[in-house]
């Protein structure tokens, strides 16, 4: 296998998803992430994505110029994009995570503010942190 590597992002999602519509788009994401050997999180909250994608870099590549042209989300910002030694969410075709309001604070802030490279970069090393924290969250409450 090749190098792999790590994308997280941010986007608006362009309508509100209830819980049957998650649940179909975390179906779809598992059944084509394991194809292309891609791991991750996905975080939800009120019309807004934040997404982590681990695998082959071809792969990663592939499956992010098919989200930014997916119609039915807006405003991508990459926020890190790296080459990894090992997966942070290595048994995970795609976790998904809808935040509730008391589980949001923190990830709210990602969709206020400039937008600018400088502010990108600051936002990369929170984005990692608040991924991880929710990763934990979710390995402590399946175990």
């Amino acid at each position: 296998m090749g190098s792999l590597s790590q994308v997280v992002y941010l986007s608006s999602s362009t309508d509100l998803l209830g819980e049957p519509e998650l649940q179909q788009l975390l179906i779809d994401a598992r059944e084509r992430n394991q194809d292309l050997e891609i791991s991750g999180l996905l975080l939800y909250a009120d019309g807004n994505f934040m997404q982590v994608l681990e695998g082959p870099r071809q792969n990663v590549e592939t499956l992010m110029s098919d989200i930014e042209n997916d119609p039915r989300h807006h405003g991508i910002l990459v926020l890190l994009d790296q080459v990894i030694e090992h997966r942070e969410f290595p048994d995970w075709s795609m976790a998904l995570f809808n935040v509730s309001e008391k589980d949001a604070e923190g990830f709210s802030d990602f969709f206020r503010g400039d937008s600018s490279v400088h502010q990108q970069y600051i936002l990369s090393g929170k984005a990692k942190k608040l991924l991880m924290s929710f990763r934990d969250h979710l390995n402590r409450s399946s175990v």
